[in-house]
C-alpha cells in the first residue's frame, strides 16, 4: 500500500498525538495521580505492562507476587504495585482492611480475589488511602519469614510445625480465611463463586497450574514436580440452608436464593469450610515443600457436594480428559467430626 503526502502527514501527526498523550499519561501518574506519594517502582506506577510482564511474559508466569515481595523488601510495607492499586505487607492489618473497614472485594471476579477496595478513607500507619483504591493483601507472606523458611530447598516440615511458627501462621490464615473468607460467606450448592475464586487466587499464589469452571464452580490445581505418582486431595465447598446461631465472631449471617427460589440462610453447618481451609494450608505446604517429594499433585475443590452432584459433573466436564493429567494413583477426602478423644 503506498501513502500520498497527506496520509503521510496524517499518519505522523496521529503518531505524535498518541506519543504526547502517552506521555501526558505518564507525568500525571508519576506527579498527579491521588497514589504518586506512595513508593514503588516508577515502572510499575505508569503502566500495568509492568505487572503483565512477570505475571504472562517472565518463565514460568505467574512471578508477579515474587515481584511484591521484592518491591517490599525495597519499598517499605506499602507500595504502589501498578498505576492504580496499593499493596499492604503486615498481617496485623488484615483485619482493618477486611473486616472493620466497609470493603468491595469483586472489583476483578475473574482475578485479584486478595484483593479490597475501601469506600472510605483509610488510614495505614501515616498513609492516607484514597477511597475506591484496591489494596491487595498476602497474609500468606508469613510463610516467607526467614525465621520459618531460610531458604524453601531446605524446608524442614518437622521445623515448620513447631510453635511459634505455626501458632502464627494459623492466626494469620485464620483471620483471612475464616473470619473474612470462609465461615462467614458461605455459599449453597452451584453458588460456590466466591469460594472457589479464593482458592483458585490461593493456589495461582503458590505457583500452581489453575484449571476453574470444571462442572460448575470446580476447580483444580496441578503441580507437575517430576516422575512419581499422581495424587488428588480433594475439598468439597458448599454450605447448607442453615440459620447459623453460635453467636460466634465470623458466624455466618448470609442469606440467599436456593433453587427453588426461596430466600434461605446459609450456614457452613457440614465442615467444608474446614475442608477448604486444609487443603488450601496443604497446597501452600507441599508448594514449599516440592523439592521433598516427586510426581503430580492436584488440589480439587468440588461444588455441590451436598445435591451429591458435583464430583461427576467434574468427571463429564472433562477432570480427566481436558487437562493432560494422568489418573490419580490415590484420591484423598476429608471428613471432619467431633470426638471425645482421639482414637475414640
Amino acid at each position: 500500500m503506498v501513502f500520498d503526502t497527506t496520509q503521510r502527514l496524517l499518519l505522523a501527526q496521529g503518531a505524535v498525538a498518541l506519543v504526547v498523550i502517552l506521555l501526558l499519561q505518564i507525568v500525571y501518574r508519576l506527579v498527579l495521580h491521588p497514589l504518586a506519594r506512595f513508593p514503588g517502582p516508577k515502572l510499575a506506577a505508569t503502566t500495568k505492562w509492568y505487572e503483565f510482564y512477570f505475571d504472562i511474559c517472565k518463565s514460568p508466569g505467574g512471578q508477579f507476587a515474587e515481584e511484591i515481595r521484592r518491591m517490599h523488601k525495597v519499598y517499605g510495607p506499602i507500595i504502589r504495585i501498578n498505576p492504580d492499586e496499593l499493596h499492604v505487607e503486615d498481617p496485623e492489618w488484615y483485619d482493618t482492611l477486611y473486616a472493620s473497614n466497609p470493603t468491595r472485594r469483586d472489583k476483578w471476579p475473574a482475578a485479584a480475589k486478595m484483593v479490597g477496595t475501601p469506600l472510605a478513607e483509610l488510614q495505614y500507619r501515616s498513609w492516607t488511602i484514597p477511597s475506591n483504591t484496591p489494596v491487595g493483601m498476602t497474609p500468606h507472606d508469613v510463610l516467607f519469614d526467614p525465621n520459618v523458611f531460610e531458604e524453601p530447598g531446605k524446608f524442614d516440615p518437622g521445623r515448620w510445625i513447631q510453635e511459634p511458627h505455626l501458632e502464627r501462621y494459623l492466626v494469620i490464615f485464620g483471620k483471612g480465611t475464616r473470619m473474612c473468607q470462609g465461615m462467614s460467606h458461605p455459599e449453597l450448592s452451584q453458588q460456590e463463586q466466591r469460594t472457589s475464586s479464593i482458592a483458585a487466587n490461593h493456589l495461582r499464589l503458590f505457583g500452581y497450574s489453575v484449571h476453574e469452571y470444571i462442572g460448575g464452580y470446580g476447580l483444580i490445581g496441578v503441580i507437575k514436580n517430576g516422575q512419581g505418582p499422581t495424587v488428588l486431595l480433594r475439598a468439597d465447598m458448599d454450605a447448607l440452608p442453615v440459620r447459623e446461631n453460635t453467636g460466634l465472631a465470623y458466624a455466618s449471617k448470609n442469606t440467599t436464593i436456593d433453587r427453588n427460589g426461596t430466600e434461605v440462610p446459609v450456614m457452613h453447618a457440614c465442615g467444608h469450610d474446614v475442608h477448604v481451609t486444609c487443603l488450601m494450608g496443604a497446597a501452600e505446604l507441599l508448594a514449599f515443600a516440592r523439592l521433598e517429594w516427586r510426581g503430580t499433585l492436584i488440589c480439587l475443590f468440588q461444588p455441590a457436594e451436598e445435591f451429591v452432584t458435583g464430583a461427576q459433573a467434574m468427571v463429564d466436564d472433562g477432570l480427566y480428559s481436558s487437562f493432560d493429567l494422568p489418573k490419580p494413583d490415590i484420591v484423598l477426602g476429608q471428613q471432619v467430626f467431633c470426638i471425645e478423644k482421639a482414637g475414640a
